[in-house]
């Protein structure tokens, strides 16, 4: 009864850490990453506490670009 179990997620290991090689994934992190630093931006906070307004638009430009070039 446990060996299928246990050949079940060896299987499911396999697909889960060859799908993380594909660039499919890598976009998708990307993206992810980039809508957190754009909240942080908005928000003002972490390490974009202290940045002028004019860096503040800049990055929330750039951050707002990665996030939809890598949102497929």
């Amino acid at each position: 009864m446990i060996n299928p179990i246990l050949a079940f997620a060896t299987e499911v290991a396999k697909i889960v850490g060859e799908w993380q090689k594909t660039s499919q994934y890598r976009k998708m992190s990307t993206a992810i990453n980039s809508a957190e630093q754009y909240i942080f931006v908005k928000e003002g906070s972490g390490q974009y506490k202290d940045i002028t307004e004019k860096r503040r638009i800049k990055l929330l430009a750039h951050y707002r670009k990665r996030f939809f070039a890598n949102n497929n």
